[in-house]
């Protein structure tokens, strides 16, 4: 008889683990700074599209620091359908900038700060600008993995990664030696003129890594 009512109470309690809801009748309080559910923040959009998909739900919400972006899973629950939830904000790199939502299906993660243009092999997306490009027509404001969605700015005032030493107000234009870069020059040649994305705000090293640029594309 133990034996059973043990059997029965262990069907009950499983039963209750993988069907039934938790019903509370009171609120809570929280004495922490974390958040309640661990799935709310992720550094970033690698680390949100590392959920598993048996714990996402359409209408779930993330908040990704690295982009200060809060992205929802929106008409369904694959990386695809991760979109932003922008009031008002623009993400990092986008400053008094026009910016879009693009897909990257490329087969790599496109970095921050990247010139990039329409990737020649899928519709609706974009690619790492390779040198002498003469097609760019954006440069990302955040890390955008593979068939995910990120934002590129395509007009105002960016920050783009630079391969050597650039001069405020020069053209900018695409590197001719590394893929995704920028390169200053004060030549107005026609033979760089589809590779321009436009003028350097600042001077900056190569050390330094990076510039930022008032955008525009020929």
């Amino acid at each position: 008889m133990k034996r059973f009512t043990f059997m029965i109470i262990a069907f009950f309690c499983l039963y209750s683990m993988g069907f039934a809801q938790i019903k509370v009748g009171t609120n809570f309080s929280i004495l922490t700074n974390l958040p309640i559910d661990t799935r709310m923040t992720a550094a970033d959009t690698i680390t949100r599209n590392a959920i598993s998909p048996m714990y996402r739900y359409e209408g779930m919400c993330v908040y990704v620091t690295n982009t200060a972006t809060n992205y929802q899973l929106t008409g369904g629950i694959t990386n695809y359908h991760w979109k932003p939830m922008l009031t008002g904000a623009k993400p990092k790199n986008a400053d008094t900038s026009d910016i879009v939502y693009m897909y990257n299906k490329s087969g790599i993660t496109i970095p921050r700060y990247m010139v990039v243009m329409v990737d020649p092999n899928n519709d609706n997306s974009i690619a790492i600008a390779p040198a002498n490009c003469e097609l760019p027509i954006g440069i990302t404001c955040e890390d955008i993995p593979n068939n995910s969605w990120g934002y590129i700015v395509v007009g105002g005032i960016a920050t783009v990664n630079i391969n050597r030493n650039v001069t405020r107000s020069w053209y900018a234009y695409v590197s001719s030696r590394v893929d995704g870069k920028a390169v200053a020059s004060n030549n107005v040649s026609s033979s760089y003129h589809y590779r321009e994305i436009g003028h350097f705000l600042e001077s900056r090293t190569k050390a330094q890594g990076r510039a930022r640029v008032m955008v525009h594309f020929n």
